[in-house]
């Protein structure tokens, strides 16, 4: 009976470990990891440091957007991935590596970097490089093994720009080639290794062609390596020589190596005659803007689109300098940029978007919007712009209702001082004068009419106001009872803080003051308080409250302040304002 027993357990065991074993595997190899590391934590400021991103498990990995890092310049970035085939589960391996140069003493810190996988976001630890003063000059590199004549070489390696005296941020084409004799390279394999490019802004990885050429009597299959380069600093800098691993034939074992010769780009300062909206831009650009809707209430938002197209470093293309429009509130939202390669330059667009948020109403526009840059091969700054955009904007229909009944009031006291403005028709005929109006007892009775009247307005109007002000109290207490209790919910839902905290203050306000939420805009708000003696400062703070719950909810992606700090502002005014309006 025991001996039964045991083989029953072990038969258990066995068909629960076939069964659960699979899906511990699949778990185990779905599991990303992803990690970050440089290759010297220890720098000086004519050093490069690589840091990489290094991503495992996944086969589909977005390309980490590197966030701005203090006191360093990203030269450039390189990516390589593996692929695996392991207990029947595909997996891979990316590897991100960013190029950055410190720019001055100190300790660096690379904040973590976020990579999102299947919606999920994992983020890197943090790192800290120790940066010290260099000498400013770089190290010698390897010294080029280009032969003094090519007749007769089987393989080498040339290293050129297509552009030696660039300006700043234009663009210079790095261009490797290796020439291969097709008698005895044509089954070689080659492993090309760019340089580190120092000083050169490097979006693209190196584009690869093949086609062939005869040089000095030999014919050769060249494979070009090109890569595109936008200078970042001034002066004379060197590109050291690129290197590229090729076994000579078919059965050789061996792998000799093969440099380039380095090459020199002397970078040239823009002119000094940049207008006052330039901001960096080389190249040459276009701009177009465009609006969602082209009429709105006063509050509602006006998404405004602008896009700089053309040749140039898109990816760090900067601004345009917004206009000033006083009818308008901004609000920054998002930028991207998509590029390509185009008969060897890189082109693209650049996109922004702009919240922009009417004031007041009428038949307002978006001014227009002017973009500076400069254009390497006219040798000029040029300017573009947009054309103005006219938005109609309607009143805030709460307004109008309270507009209209007001209109309502006024035009019947009109009518009211119409009906007793009676015109004395002349008699046809004289008549015996009657005796004086004086003399009459009801002459005397209207004069005394109107001083009882008021008297009698007046003791009604005191005790209205007295009824309000209770009424009012009351109002208060119960607005911030109710907006209190929506605050403590709003945490309990998860709901947004800048989204939240704006609708809440709002609803309150609205409650206090007897009017329609949609229809109270912060002046309206400022000017109501204002006339219920409301402190200056807390105003103050209350408009700034509103305004970034404005920005949170139109510009949700640059909101600064700390998301958890805007309930608990919005609680503390609430109990500020219900003490000084029931004061």
């Amino acid at each position: 009976m025991g001996v039964n027993s045991l083989v029953r357990a072990i038969v258990v065991m066995i068909v629960v470990f076939l069964v659960v074993s699979p899906f511990a595997r699949e778990a185990s190899a779905q599991t990303p990891i992803v990690a970050a590391s440089v290759d010297d934590d220890a720098v000086t400021t004519d050093d490069v440091v690589t840091l990489t991103i290094s991503v495992a498990g996944e086969t589909n990995i977005p390309v980490p957007t590197l966030p701005i890092i203090d006191g360093v310049q990203l030269l450039g970035r390189t990516t390589a991935s593996t692929q695996t085939l392991r207990n029947g589960q595909l997996s891979a391996e990316f590897s991100f590596s960013f190029r950055l140069r410190p720019l001055r003493p100190g300790t660096v810190t690379i904040p973590p970097v976020q990579v999102l996988l299947g919606g999920t976001p994992y983020e890197t630890d943090p790192i800290e490089v120790t940066v010290t003063q260099g000498t400013g000059l770089r190290g010698p590199g390897t010294s080029p093994q280009q032969p003094s004549s090519l007749a007769g070489q089987e393989f080498f390696i040339e290293a050129e720009v297509d552009n030696d005296n660039p300006y700043l941020g234009e663009q210079v084409a790095y261009i490797v080639k290796s020439y291969a004799s097709t008698a005895s390279f044509a089954l070689g394999r080659r492993t090309y290794s760019p340089p580190v490019f120092w000083g050169f802004w490097n979006a693209q990885d190196a584009r690869r062609r093949e086609y062939s050429e005869s040089r000095e009597g030999l014919r050769y299959r060249v494979t070009e390596f090109r890569t595109i380069l936008f200078p970042t600093v001034l002066g004379s800098i060197t590109i050291q020589p690129a290197e590229m691993n090729a076994a000579n034939t078919f059965f050789s074992g061996g792998r000799p190596q093969y440099n380039s010769g380095s090459v020199t780009v002397e970078v040239q300062p823009l002119p000094t005659d940049a207008p006052p909206s330039f901001a960096g831009g080389v190249g040459d650009f276009a701009i177009e803007a465009s609006v969602d809707v082209s009429a709105v209430n006063v509050g509602e938002p006006v998404t405004l689109t602008v896009q700089v197209s053309g040749t140039g470093n898109l990816d760090l293309l900067p601004d345009p300098v917004w206009p000033e429009m006083d009818d308008w509130r901004a609000f920054e939202n998002s930028s991207d940029s998509a590029t390509y390669v185009e008969s060897g330059q890189l082109k693209g667009v650049r996109t922004y978007e702009r919240i922009l948020v009417p004031k007041v109403a009428g038949s307002l526009s978006i001014s227009a919007i002017d973009y500076a840059f400069f254009d390497p091969r006219a040798k000029m700054y040029r300017t573009v712009s947009t054309q103005s955009i006219p938005i109609f904007v309607s009143p805030d229909p709460a307004s109008l209702d309270a507009g209209a009944a007001s209109q309502s009031v006024q035009s019947q006291v009109f009518r009211t001082a119409a009906d007793i403005r009676h015109v004395k028709v002349a008699p046809d005929r004289l008549a015996t004068p009657e005796p004086p109006l004086t003399s009459r007892p009801l002459y005397w009775a209207g004069w005394a009419a109107p001083a009882l009247g008021m008297i009698a307005a007046l003791a009604w109007r005191h005790r209205r106001r007295l009824h309000i002000r209770q009424t009012a109290d009351g109002d208060v207490a119960s607005a911030s009872e109710s907006a209190l209790n929506e605050v403590l919910m709003s945490r309990e839902r998860g709901e947004d803080p800048h989204q939240a905290s704006g609708r809440i203050l709002t609803e309150y306000l609205g409650a206090v003051f007897g009017r329609s939420p949609a229809g109270l805009t912060r002046q309206a708000v400022a000017a109501s308080l204002t006339q219920a003696d409301v402190s200056v400062p807390l105003i103050s703070d209350l408009d700034a409250l509103l305004e970034q719950s404005e920005a949170g909810r139109y510009a949700p992606g640059i909101t600064v302040d700390p998301a958890g700090n805007v309930l608990d502002d919005a609680e503390r005014l609430i109990h500020e304002l219900d003490w000084e309006l029931n004061r």
